[in-house]
């Protein structure tokens, strides 16, 4: 499956394109969704919501359509709606115990707006954010907890990367970083979190980074001496020519593994 040709119709788009983009790929797959209207600042804006399976609650898996004003938004979080296009084509074609609810959110990026606004109607098991999703070859989960570590779905995805010899990094608290997983942990929800493809050259640099916030928020508003990682995140490098097929197909498999382990358990 060619994960990436989600990615297109979303790079360089204003709202507007982005949106319609949202719809398009969900009439061209033929995937049943539905809408949460919500209201902020006065106006009305739309999550969309698709799901399989029907044993409450379920999983949520979530990413966001919106982007940061002046990039293209290819990494920022176009790889993350491709990878939920993608799994949800996946898993269609498989009997699942448990629901699946795919999510894609608008405002993360103003402070997760739109999924607070869900994460105020819905409950879920567990919840997982898609961010910059991409790039890479490691995946990377956080923000790790001792409380996280014994959720269900957390230990499910975790197994499946140890059987399959995936790389896997953990992150604690990133007090510069959030995702819309936020509001539902913030909720009560313990088994939540956010994925994430780092490039294997950039691991330890980003750890090293993590260790210093002050000094990450620095070279963030300068562009020096950052990661390559970090290079496209927020700025006009964030293109398709940044996203790599065999990173999207990576959390996909991840993801469609787990699912199927977690619903035996």
């Amino acid at each position: 499956m060619n994960v990436k040709q989600y990615v297109r119709p979303f790079v360089g788009k204003g709202f507007p394109g982005r949106q319609r983009a949202v719809l398009e790929i969900l009439a061209q797959l033929g995937i049943p969704y539905s809408v949460f209207a919500y209201r902020h600042e006065r106006e009305e804006h739309y999550n969309y919501v698709f799901t399989l399976g029907a044993k409450e609650p379920g999983i949520l898996l979530c990413a966001h359509y919106d982007a940061y004003p002046g990039s293209p938004g290819a990494n920022d979080d176009a790889s993350g709606i491709a990878v939920l296009f993608a799994l949800y084509q996946r898993l269609r074609r498989k009997r699942l115990s448990g629901k699946v609810t795919f999510a894609l959110f608008d405002q993360e990026e103003i402070g997760c707006i739109g999924s607070t606004a869900y994460a105020a109607k819905k409950r879920f098991s567990a919840v997982v954010s898609l961010e910059l999703v991409g790039m890479g070859d490691v995946v990377g989960l956080w923000p790790l907890s001792k409380l996280l570590q014994k959720q269900p779905f957390f230990r499910s995805v975790v197994s499946v990367m140890e059987s399959m010899a995936i790389p896997y990094e953990t992150a604690g608290d990133m007090p510069l970083f959030y995702a819309d997983f936020t509001p539902f942990r913030a909720r009560g929800i313990r088994d939540s979190f956010c994925m994430t493809m780092i490039p294997r050259k950039d691991v330890s640099l980003i750890r090293e980074a993590l260790k210093r916030p002050a000094v990450l928020r620095l070279r963030l508003e300068t562009g020096i001496g950052l990661p390559v990682f970090f290079q496209h995140y927020h700025s006009t490098e964030d293109n398709l020519q940044v996203i790599q097929e065999a990173a999207l197909a990576r959390v996909v498999t991840v993801l469609d593994a787990a699912i199927l382990k977690n619903s035996k358990l």
